[in-house]
């Protein structure tokens, strides 16, 4: 239904709390009382799908699941909020963390990934998928964006970017955001997967960056009034 940042090892299957049943080889048990308005058919519904996603998974994988929710309309980004705000529990605070940064522009769970460790680096303020015209080339839209700053980030999967065509049409956008004025960071499957430590890093280091030269913010300083005086 949703593709997954990493595909799962073994399924999970959620029975009554008070349920005794032996976890078959490949699967993994969750014990929860759910209402017949959590389940669709043989699976839960995509609601309590992202909900229950969001406590077990890493904040990376759980917020590529609820992206991927909200970009195919499964799920009311409003309704997510509010299901998280009203949770009680283990794993609550989590949860509403995932459902406050699920965005429906996101474009996969790689880049949902790149998003996350941005998030957990408190760097930037980045946005997936926002138009950006440029000179010649058009609109291109950088997979994550912080406007004001005017940083792209690039989340390069090989399985996108693996043609000579493709490569191409990567350097020319690469290039013309340089051009531009955009600072550009690129970053790997590996990278982000393997050594999120390592990017958030770099990106927190970009931003600081950008901020140091940036000039200080004008203080703004009221007229002085004068009033006539009477003679």
């Amino acid at each position: 239904m949703v593709e997954p940042l990493h595909r799962p090892t073994r399924c999970s299957v959620t029975v009554p709390r008070h349920a005794h049943r032996r976890c078959p080889p490949g699967t993994r048990l969750h014990y929860a009382d759910l209402r017949a308005d959590e389940v669709d058919g043989p699976v839960t519904a995509p609601l309590r799908t992202v909900l229950d996603c969001s406590r077990s998974l890493p904040f990376p994988e759980a917020l590529g699941v609820a992206d991927g929710f909200l970009r195919r309309g499964l799920v009311d980004a409003a309704d997510l909020r509010g299901a998280a705000a009203a949770l009680r529990g283990a794993g609550r605070a989590r949860i509403i963390a995932v459902a406050d940064a699920a965005d429906a522009r996101s474009d996969n769970p790689f880049e949902s990934a790149l998003r996350a460790t941005a998030l957990a680096a408190g760097a930037g303020s980045f946005v997936p998928q926002v138009p950006v015209v440029l000179p010649r080339l058009g609109l291109v839209r950088p997979d994550l964006l912080d406007e004001e700053r005017r940083i792209a980030l690039e989340a390069d999967s090989f399985a996108w970017h693996g043609s000579r065509a493709a490569l191409a049409r990567d350097c020319e956008r690469y290039d013309a955001l340089v051009v531009a004025g955009f600072a550009v960071l690129r970053f790997s499957w590996e990278q982000v997967v393997g050594r999120p430590e390592e990017v958030a890093a770099l990106i927190r280091a970009l931003v600081d960056h950008v901020d140091a030269r940036r000039p200080p913010p004008q203080r703004r300083t009221k007229p002085l009034r004068v009033r006539p005086t009477r003679s």
